[in-house]
Parts: structure tokens; sequence; C-alpha cells
């Protein structure tokens, strides 16, 4: 049976994750592919998207009610976004993006020890009757036809520019797929961080 290589969660941090050591937050193991059922692709992980809401997925005071996807248990796989190349032979013209994880091949935030910053102008808040609300993304997965037109029309008419300046792709071997994540944490990206699979 085919192998393919993927970071697992080896522990749940509580603190900054580590790479390294007894105590690493990931371990890179080898898994078997099973065979491809019906209506199944087989796809190469190309691109892997990194986002600071990962971080919440694996932290271990996380609370499932709080978060928009499930969090990621010891031994599972780490969940991404990402693009892939599809491994079989179909008249497809785009690769796709998909959920994906630290895979190769697959088949197809709050945590009380970090530094935070307090809301201090409460006073203002409330003699200014404003309201505070948070938002993700997926509130409005709904309109997101919506949003890809109007943000190719922008990139059409000259209106949104996307340059060096706009994102930083590490072309790395698999194994270092932590270590560019963790740039997200260090200041080592401008723009979005996106990991290139060689």
């Amino acid at each position: 049976m085919p192998q393919t290589k993927c970071w697992t969660l080896r522990q749940k941090p509580t603190g900054w994750p580590t790479l390294s050591g007894p105590k690493s937050t990931f371990a890179l193991t080898t898994r078997p592919i099973p065979p491809l059922g019906k209506n199944e692709l087989l796809v190469k992980t190309v691109y892997l998207s990194n986002d600071p809401a990962q971080r919440t997925w694996i932290d271990s005071c996380a609370s499932p009610g709080r978060l928009y996807v499930t969090p990621i248990e010891t031994n599972q796989v780490m969940a991404s976004r990402g693009i892939g190349e599809i491994s079989t032979q179909l008249p497809l013209t785009e690769s796709p993006f998909t959920s994906t994880a630290w895979e190769e091949t697959f088949s197809t935030p709050f945590s009380p020890s970090w530094p935070y910053t307090a809301l201090k102008n409460w006073f203002q808040v409330i003699t200014m009757r404003l309201r505070i609300q948070g938002f993700i993304v997926l509130d409005y997965a709904a309109q997101a036809h919506e949003a890809r037109a109007v943000l190719r029309r922008a990139i059409e008419e000259g209106k949104l520019v996307l340059d060096a300046e706009s994102e930083t792709v590490c072309s790395v071997r698999f194994e270092d797929i932590p270590a560019v994540w963790m740039k997200l944490f260090e200041g080592g990206n401008r723009g979005k961080l996106v990991t290139q699979l060689e």
C-alpha cells in the first residue's frame, strides 16, 4: 500500500508551540494511503495556507463550542486549507482549493498563557453607545461567490494589486512545514503566508 508523509499533533501546546525536543507540538509520521473509493480523487498537496486560526484548533484550552471547526486532537493530522494537484487522469481544468492537511498526498483563540491586549476604553464604548461584534468569514459563506466577483473585477480594473508585497511564499521541503507556519507568530512574513511544497 502506498504511503504518505504527514505532520500530526503530538501534544497540545499550553503556550507557544515547540518544534523540537521531548515536548514538541508536532510529529512527522507516515501513513498508508487507503485505496480510492467511488467518487474519490488522489490529490497531491502543492500549496498550504498558513493561518493564525490554526493555533486555536490545537490549543489545550480550546472550547469546541467557540470554534468554527472541530479542534484537532492528539495524533490527528494538522488541518489546513490548500491547493492540490489531482494525481488521477481526469478532464479537470482547475486545481482544487480544499480543506487539506499537512500531508504530501491525501484522498479526498484564546489561551490564558498567551499575552493579550484587553479593551481599555469601555467608558467610551458605553457613553457613545457603540456595539462591538466579532465575525468570521464563514458567517458570510453564502455570499462568497459575490465577494469573488467583486475581487476579480477589482484586480482586472487595477484597483486591487497583488504583488510581492501581498504575500510571502516559502518554497520548502515537506519536513519544514511547521517551521514555515511558525513564521506567523515571529513576524517572518509580509501579507499572506503560503507554503509551497518542493
